[in-house]
């Protein structure tokens, strides 16, 4: 009888030091946890960063770089509907490419259409008398629809990006060139192949020109400090998987 008492005091030692050694477990398990779930975290904001361009500076949306796009637009002149079901389409295909580009370079993304920021920014152009309207994405990015053609996406400017052009040459009618520009740019002109100059309309961030003699070589774009430089047409959309221009 007597040694009774002294084995459940053995036993509830035993007891009270596994339970201080579980406790201690699920202490340590907690704050890995925790870490993982920080340092998780933490990882996941910095690829975002990285993918759009801004924790490095490497790349800035569209919306920063051309202010002008990024104000409330003028009564009456909100995009289109087509255009902003366009951009929709546009930015949930790049989408799905991102998706399925993994371990390869990809463009930044474009995020999904903010309908809200969307505005037509040039009309009456050309002799079809068309409107070039933009709209924004989630991403700081744009959409251009130049009316009567498929839209384009910008997702980011580099730096020293003054400009991102498009072109279009159909088998019947003049060629097309329109796109958006930084707000110190004050005007765009088309370079054939023999060096005629064809100026651009350029208005609201965003310029149009039918160059005279077929599809440009180059463009000069003139800056707001008597400045210009010349550029020349990428080599991909910006919106393709594989483009790296």
């Amino acid at each position: 009888m007597t040694a009774l008492p002294s084995n459940l005091a053995l036993v509830g030692d035993d007891l009270s030091r596994a339970t201080m050694l579980d406790a201690r477990r699920s202490l340590r398990r907690r704050r890995l946890t925790t870490y993982a779930l920080v340092f998780a975290l933490l990882a996941l904001t910095a690829s975002a960063a990285v993918a759009n361009g801004w924790l490095f500076g490497d790349e800035t949306p569209v919306l920063r770089v051309v202010p002008s796009l990024s104000g409330s637009p003028a009564p009456g002149l909100f995009a289109p509907p087509a255009a902003i079901a366009a951009a929709a389409s546009m930015t949930h295909t790049q989408g799905i490419h991102r998706a399925a580009g993994s371990g390869r370079a990809t463009p930044a993304p474009l995020g999904a259409v903010n309908s809200g920021d969307s505005r037509t920014l040039l009309t009456g152009l050309g002799a079809a008398d068309r409107s070039l309207s933009v709209v924004a994405t989630t991403s700081g990015g744009i959409c251009v629809a130049l009316s009567g053609l498929a839209i384009q996406c910008v997702p980011t400017f580099a730096p020293d990006q003054e400009i991102a052009w498009f072109t279009s040459s159909p088998a019947t009618g003049p060629t097309l060139v329109w796109g958006i520009v930084r707000d110190d740019v004050t005007g765009v002109d088309a370079i054939g192949s023999d060096g005629a100059a064809t100026q651009a309309e350029v208005g609201n961030g965003a310029f149009y020109v039918e160059p005279a003699d077929g599809p440009p070589e180059r463009l000069t774009v003139y800056l707001n400090d008597g400045s210009s430089e010349s550029v020349k047409p990428l080599p991909c959309p910006l919106t393709s998987p594989a483009c790296t221009p």
